[in-house]
């Protein structure tokens, strides 16, 4: 019956996300910077540098 409760936790927790779901903090990019260098003509070394904004939701998450 092991199969039995797990389907059952499963279809519960299904139904609760959907009902109430997940929230995932908001990202807004607010920069990207690259740098370029060129070690040899073969060989290209590249940095980019991305600056994020991450906006959290203040209600709790239950």
């Amino acid at each position: 019956m092991n199969w039995f409760e797990r389907l059952c936790r499963n279809t519960g927790l299904m139904v609760h996300h959907v009902v109430q779901p997940i929230r995932q903090p908001v990202k807004h990019e607010v920069g990207r910077t690259t740098q370029e260098q060129h070690a040899t003509p073969n060989v290209t070394l590249r940095r980019t540098t991305i600056d994020e904004i991450e906006i959290r939701s203040t209600t709790p998450n239950t």
